[in-house]
C-alpha cells in the first residue's frame, strides 16, 4: 500500500479513526506501510483534518480512545518494578487535545492511594490513567498502567 492508496481509502472510507484503525490492526501490514500509516496519521493530525472527529455529538469517550490510540507511549525504566507508561505533552501531536484528555481524566476519574498519596484514576479499557501534578493546568505528563 502506498500513501497515495491509503489517502484514497481514507477519504472513501468516511469513517472515524478508531473504526479504521481497527480494520487496520486485522490486517497483516508489513513494518513499512505500518510506518506510512503513523506519519500519515500523525500528519493528518497536524494539519488539522478530523484524525479526531471533534464534532460536538461524538461521545468524549470515543475521543480519549483516539487521543490516547495516537500518543508516543513511553516506558517508565527508572520504575521498571511498577511497569507502566507514559506521554509528554511535548511528544503529543496536539497540545489541545493533550489539554483536553487532562481535563476528561480528572473529571471521569476514581480517587486511590499510591504510597500514601491520593491520586485521581481514569480507567479506560484495559488501562488506567493518572497524572501527577495537583493543578491539571500544569501537567505535562500522562501515566497509564495496564490493568488485568
Amino acid at each position: 500500500m502506498n500513501q497515495e492508496e491509503f489517502n484514497r481509502l481514507w477519504e472513501e472510507s468516511g469513517r472515524k479513526q478508531e473504526a479504521m484503525m481497527a480494520d487496520v490492526r486485522s490486517k497483516h501490514l508489513s513494518n513499512e506501510d505500518k510506518e506510512l500509516l503513523n506519519s500519515v496519521i500523525l500528519q493528518r493530525w497536524l494539519d488539522g483534518s478530523n484524525i479526531i472527529d471533534n464534532d460536538e455529538n461524538e461521545p468524549d469517550e470515543e475521543r480519549a480512545r483516539a487521543f490516547v490510540s495516537v500518543q508516543q507511549w513511553i516506558f517508565a525504566k527508572t520504575m521498571a518494578d511498577i511497569p507502566h507508561f507514559y506521554c509528554l505533552k511535548h511528544n503529543s501531536p496536539g497540545a489541545a487535545e493533550f489539554d483536553w484528555f487532562v481535563q476528561y481524566l480528572v473529571a471521569h476519574s476514581v480517587p486511590g492511594t499510591f504510597y500514601g498519596r491520593m491520586y485521581q484514576y481514569l480507567f479506560l479499557d484495559d488501562w488506567k490513567f493518572w497524572i501527577m501534578d495537583d493543578n491539571p493546568t500544569d501537567c505535562d505528563l500522562i501515566n497509564r498502567e495496564f490493568q488485568k
